[in-house]
């Protein structure tokens, strides 16, 4: 049984997205990230 969609419905989520980050990404790629997430939290 997949429990994702029960929390999201508990919680009174919609979407989600899930971020990795590996050893092939770069500080410019991982500060891209933050300002994009900063971006759609304003």
């Amino acid at each position: 049984m997949a429990y994702t969609p029960l929390d999201m419905q508990a919680r009174g989520l919609t979407s989600i997205a899930r971020i990795s980050v590996s050893p092939l990404n770069t500080e410019h790629d991982i500060e891209l990230l933050i300002a994009a997430l900063r971006e759609l939290r304003d």
